[in-house]
């Protein structure tokens, strides 16, 4: 059954949440509820979703699963619309930098929520792409997980991806080795024919760990059981990186890096609920 959806011309957005948003959402932006809450505006309801395709009881966590679900709605909207619009409960992607950088990350913008107009800032929007500024890691996307979770938990990750063929032996190199993580497609907008390619390849992934006996080393510690939806974090964007260099939004620099048009450049804004000053988020720093 096609799912119901609220658009402006040919534009979706999606917001997608497991709380209420910490911004006021225009009438025109649906809500992935990844969990329930009581909320106003339509809202679409992942553990509906995924009770209807059995996979509530997936060993997957059901949070991994909200790219498939956009997937699905990009799927069965994509004569009606062409862009896809992702927010997230307290991030999104601005035009402009929105507040005060953040101390943490030199891409990253920190603001109070009720300074945040969303519907101006998805107004602004162009008709094209829309990627946050990515992150720069000299030592590679390996190399930065390796910082925050087990290495053995990546290497054992990629091995599943070779063997389901989502890589080849040289991509999986390639995507290790790579020094631009972009925020994949839950930030900014992007073609819905795009959207369609990424979640079907992470809808692959999520497969193909599933007929696996996989789990992440150390599952008694809190962080390290997100270990594959860090993973999954880079895979999607890493194919993201793939579609922008071949539809020529980004261009590849000497150094690793990427450069793309400044009409297809957004900023990533952190927000906190109510009337919270961007001073007192400065330690934001455990909000990825």
């Amino acid at each position: 059954m096609k799912l119901a959806i609220q658009r402006r011309g040919r534009r979706a957005a999606f917001c997608i949440s497991h709380v209420q948003p910490f911004f006021a959402l225009p009438a025109n932006v649906n809500l992935i509820q990844t969990a329930p809450f009581e909320s106003g505006g339509h809202t679409i309801s992942l553990p509906a979703y995924l009770r209807e395709r059995d996979l509530w009881n997936s060993p997957i966590p059901a949070v991994d699963y909200a790219l498939v679900l956009l997937g699905e709605i990009a799927r069965q909207w994509r004569h009606e619309i062409d862009y896809v619009v992702v927010l997230l409960h307290r991030k999104l992607c601005t035009t402009q930098p929105l507040g005060k950088p953040d101390a943490a990350f030199s891409n990253m913008w920190l603001a109070a929520g009720d300074s945040v107009d969303v519907e101006a800032e998805l107004t602004r929007y162009p008709e094209d792409v829309v990627t946050a500024l990515p992150f720069f890691f000299a030592d590679g996307l390996e190399g930065q997980y390796g910082r925050c979770h087990l290495v053995h938990d990546f290497w054992r990750l990629l091995a599943i991806c070779v063997d389901a063929g989502l890589l080849s032996s040289s991509e999986a190199l390639a995507f290790c080795s790579d020094k631009v993580l972009l925020w994949g497609p839950t930030m900014g907008q992007l073609p819905v024919d795009v959207v369609i390619r990424l979640a079907e390849g992470y809808e692959r992934l999520l497969e193909a760990v599933a007929a696996t006996d996989f789990t992440c080393t150390r599952p008694q510690d809190g962080y390290q059981k997100r270990c594959l939806s860090f993973f999954a974090e880079r895979f999607v964007g890493y194919a993201l990186l793939q579609e922008l260099l071949q539809m020529g939004k980004v261009s590849r620099l000497p150094d690793g890096g990427i450069t793309m048009a400044r009409h297809n450049i957004g900023y990533c804004c952190t927000v906190a609920a109510g009337g919270v000053a961007p001073d007192e988020l400065r330690n934001w720093t455990s909000i990825k």
